[in-house]
């Protein structure tokens, strides 16, 4: 399951990159892990950490370990850790670090709400979490002035020296022709061309911990 199994949570995600969603998927996910029955606002850096370490890179020279395990001290072990399956609904706090993220957004005149703007959020809320971030010289207003200019999902495009960006598709067929051996290149744009027809997902936990996927444009909300 991903972030869509809330369909009662009044934060819409229909604006999320895919980067985003599986932040909170992951946040999700850690959550479980720690028996906690909400997805708390360290659970969601733990996402941002897990699956989008690049952005707080951005703003801090700290190595991704010594961070973890700084956020880490902030989880309570609520008992054994729950089933995967098991649907688990954002904390209050959580919620309003979502709102703040879409304040931000907003406010830098941004079209989705991705990595950048959860960690906007998680500062702007001004809890212990942005206290720990605060330890590694990451605060709200350096986080604003980076991410300002930023574009909302940097992976919609891939930008060539003194060219165009390329659309997804584009780039995507490009790196087929490049790296998929010849006698495997047609099957391989078939299966594209499937997956592309419609939004195509997929995420869970394997041997080796959660993973999510995903394909094709987002479909509209209903």
């Amino acid at each position: 399951m991903g972030v869509d199994c809330w369909q009662g949570e009044a934060v819409m995600f229909e604006r999320y990159t895919e980067k985003a969603r599986r932040i909170i998927f992951f946040a999700r996910y850690e959550a479980s892990q720690y028996g906690s029955p909400y997805i708390e606002v360290a659970h969601l850096l733990l996402g941002l950490v897990r699956e989008n370490y690049s952005t707080i890179r951005t703003l801090s020279k700290t190595d991704k370990g010594t961070i973890w395990e700084a956020i880490k001290t902030l989880c309570t072990d609520a008992g054994q850790p729950l089933a995967t399956s098991v649907d688990l609904p954002l904390s209050q706090s959580s919620k309003q670090v979502l709102v703040f993220a879409a304040e931000e957004a907003e406010t830098m005149a941004h079209k989705h709400i991705g990595p950048e703007h959860l960690l906007l959020g998680v500062l702007r809320l001004q809890g212990s979490e942005a206290g720990v971030l605060g330890r590694f010289g990451i605060t709200l207003d350096t986080a604003r002035e980076a991410f300002r200019t930023a574009v909302a999902d940097p992976a919609l495009v891939l930008q060539r020296p003194g060219r165009e960006p390329l659309d997804t598709r584009t780039a995507i067929t490009k790196l087929l022709v490049e790296q998929v051996p010849p006698d495997r290149l047609q099957a391989a744009l078939r299966i594209l061309k499937a997956l592309g027809s419609e939004y195509f997902a997929i995420s869970g936990v394997s041997s080796d911990g959660p993973f999510s996927y995903s394909f094709g444009e987002v479909p509209p909300a209903a």
